[in-house]
């Protein structure tokens, strides 16, 4: 359908449209252990609709800037397949792809008045929901007589009642009804009582399919498929279905290098190298014929009005992702020894691509992360992890692709082939404990900086179970933390407190004070949260003697582990020598956080700064302190603490009467706890649009926001803001 709706307006030069853009996710992400990305969408994306500065590397910056350069022409974006990028409909359909997520966000809060953006997918758009001027169509499969006329306009000979028979057969799945045309007009001269010859309908099955990778919901039947494609098997010829297979081996379109690589050293593909060149073209044309092979695989959708039509030579081939899976599971299942020595070929092909052995920018590197893929699959863990991943792309202890070049979406698909059931689990064959720690604990890292934070849950929590195993108490311990640190933005205080006092307790088996000192900090932190104030007080006080006794010439607890006891002397202070107590502390751990360019502890620094100048009714020293927090945690780039900062500042422009600037830092902070699920976030911001709805007098409104904060503050446990609940309650 949105094939014949873009031939159509193509046929009137698209009217005032000037630019043109389609891109499918769906034709990606095909292997049974690997996932889409939006990643090579938006670079492509952007320069097309005319972005030319250079591209961001965080992906959510990249959505907001390709969302306003369509604010700013008449552009017409096609977006096919975007169900590889959401969650499975079982947990509410959510974009996983954290840039998508942004750029379906931004589309929500704009009105694009000059561009038309339209999307297909097998699952709702939920990012859209309650948006005035989306539209949703639904058009899962086709009704009987639908797909009747379809057969018809595909020469399937045969009575009206036969042919819609065959469509209530194969439940209107219009893939499935064309495949099934194509088969009958090659063999049988599209006489439709051949269509009986289908085998009988095999449920999928499920355990070929890697949790990390989207299930259609149950209206869509991609089982009607199979068994037409099961029919197809047994009629086409060995090279026909040789040269399917190898289209198989790929999760995108395999250009004629790869091709050739193929050919040259897979067993498989040996009988398609010795064809002749007519032979090859005949076979080309014939599967073109029968529908398995998609023409002009060269040619794509983007269109740039007044530039001249690129070269149509065929340097690439593709087919449908669905046709894809099908012969991959095949050849996996009936010839698993041949399935890895052809992505062998592939692997090893991919290494030698890089001109350089450590390639410097993302496109250099992009070979190499295939390389990781090719290699997962040959079965060849070790190597690709090691010799490829560890060594060219992460260039060992630099971890160069994500610290240089922000690279967390390639990253995390490159290693999710080492995660063929989902994240919590890895690909055991031939990896050390070491290695499969190594790899759980990067993942995990990467989801976090990705703020797909629920996510980053399993597999923090499976590398903790793992160095329990191992008796490794020191890495148990800072694991424990960081899982601390993950479960609080989501609000799973309880859990988090949980982990907080694992992590002491595999602290204290070691003889490191700092990692004792940091577990009590954290620990002390949750219960601060939770209103604990004097527990907190109090393990507080433990972690700084821990650190005195460690470093006998420190004064007070710096670092990031300062700040958060700073926090809790803020919600405890009642007198000026108490703010001013504050002011020490924080001064202090600034300049010890600054002589270190500890980014993040510069950014908690100034915040405690900021809140502390502006409890003493000092304007100017906390707007500084506050401009500085907010520059220093967007250089952080830790999305997991960003929205604290937005808030903090929003806080104190409502208390300025600056209630245009309260609700942009607002609105910046909900776009991220939306985005990331942040549910201790989401009561710190009810709270505070409780109290700007007040001050332009929408107490309909602010009703609203108190009834959420009264209700995630039962769910999360988050009762340090009791009393602020109770104040909103009592100015409503």
């Amino acid at each position: 359908m949105t094939d014949e709706w873009i031939t159509a307006l193509k046929k009137t030069n698209y009217g005032d449209i000037k630019r043109v853009f389609a891109w499918s996710f769906y034709s990606q992400g095909s292997h049974q252990n690997t996932f889409s990305s939006s990643q090579d969408f938006f670079t492509h994306a952007l320069p097309f609709f005319g972005f030319d500065k250079d591209l961001p590397q965080d992906d959510v910056e990249k959505a907001r800037a390709l969302a306003q350069c369509l604010t700013q022409q008449a552009g017409l974006l096609l977006l096919d397949g975007l169900e590889p990028l959401q969650h499975p409909v079982d947990q509410h359909g959510e974009m996983a792809d954290v840039g998508m997520k942004e750029f379906l966000l931004q589309l929500h809060h704009h009105r694009h008045a000059h561009s038309f953006v339209l999307i297909s997918s097998r699952q709702a758009i939920v990012e859209l929901d309650g948006r005035e001027d989306y539209q949703e169509l639904v058009l899962n499969t086709l009704n009987e007589i639908d797909g009747a006329e379809l057969l018809q306009a595909l020469k399937v000979t045969g009575t009206n009642e036969e042919r819609q028979a065959v469509s209530r057969d194969l439940h209107g799945h219009a893939l499935s009804l064309v495949l099934l045309a194509e088969l009958l007009r090659h063999y049988h001269k599209g006489d439709i009582r051949y269509a009986h010859e289908l085998p009988p309908l095999v449920s999928e099955n499920e355990n070929d399919r890697p949790a990390s990778f989207p299930k259609p919901p149950r209206s869509v039947n991609h089982e009607h498929a199979k068994r037409v494609l099961s029919y197809y098997d047994k009629l086409i010829s060995d090279n026909e279905r040789s040269f399917m297979v190898c289209l198989s081996l790929f999760d995108r379109p395999m250009h004629w290098q790869e091709k050739n690589a193929l050919f040259a050293k897979a067993e498989y593909a040996a009988p398609l190298a010795a064809l002749s060149d007519s032979d090859w073209q005949d076979l080309q044309t014939g599967l073109e014929a029968k529908g398995l092979l998609l023409k002009n695989a060269d040619a794509g959708l983007a269109v740039l009005q007044g530039l001249p039509v690129l070269n149509q030579h065929r340097t690439q081939w593709d087919t449908h992702p669905l046709i894809r899976q099908f012969f991959a599971t095949q050849f996996k299942q009936q010839q698993p020894n041949a399935f890895q020595q052809a992505h062998r070929v592939l692997f090893e092909y991919f290494q030698t691509v890089p001109e350089k052995h450590q390639p410097d920018t993302l496109a250099e590197l992009e070979p190499l992360y295939r390389a990781v893929l090719h290699g997962c699959l040959a079965g060849e863990y070790t190597k690709a992890l090691n010799a490829v991943y560890s060594q060219r792309i992460l260039r060992g202890d630099e971890h160069y692709s994500w610290k240089k070049l922000g690279a967390y979406s390639q990253d995390l698909i490159a290693l999710s082939a080492f995660f063929p059931r989902g994240w919590s689990a890895v690909q055991s064959s031939g990896l050390s404990k070491e290695d499969q720690g190594y790899l759980l604990a990067q993942t995990s890292l990467y989801l976090m900086s990705l703020g797909r934070l629920a996510e980053a849950v399993a597999p923090r929590e499976a590398c903790i179970n793992l160095y329990e195993k191992l008796e490794n108490w020191e890495y148990a311990a800072i694991t424990n933390g960081t899982l601390t640190d993950l479960l609080l933005p989501l609000g799973k205080l309880a859990a988090a407190e949980t982990a907080a006092r694992l992590a002491i307790d595999y602290a204290l088996r070691t003889e490191n004070k700092f990692r004792q000192l940091a577990s009590y900090s954290r620990l002390a932190n949750v219960l601060h949260r939770q209103g604990q104030l004097s527990t907190a007080q109090e393990t507080f006080t433990r972690a700084e003697q821990l650190q005195r006794q460690d470093l006998p010439e420190t004064t007070y607890l710096y670092s990031i582990q300062g700040a958060w006891y700073c926090a809790l002397l803020l919600d405890t202070a009642h007198q000026l020598e108490d703010l001013a107590a504050i002011l020490t502390r924080a001064e202090h751990g600034l300049k010890i956080s600054t002589r270190n360019n500890w980014l993040l502890s510069i950014a908690f620094d100034h915040i405690i700064l900021a809140r502390t100048y502006s409890a003493l009714a000092q304007t100017k020293p906390a707007l500084a302190a506050f401009t500085n927090a907010i520059l220093a945690i967007q250089k952080a780039g830790k999305v997991q603490y960003m929205p604290e900062f937005y808030l903090a500042r929003a806080n104190f422009h409502l208390s300025q009467n600056e209630l245009v600037k309260a609700k942009n830092d607002s609105d910046t902070a909900n776009q991220t706890i939306t985005r990331c699920g942040m549910k201790l976030y989401a009561v710190d911001a009810a709270l505070l649009l409780g109290r700007y709805y007040l001050a332009i007098h929408d107490k309909a409104s602010a009703q609203s926001y108190y009834d959420q904060a009264e209700m995630l503050i039962a769910e999360t446990g988050y009762h340090l803001r009791d009393k602020d609940l109770i104040e909103l309650k009592r100015a409503l």
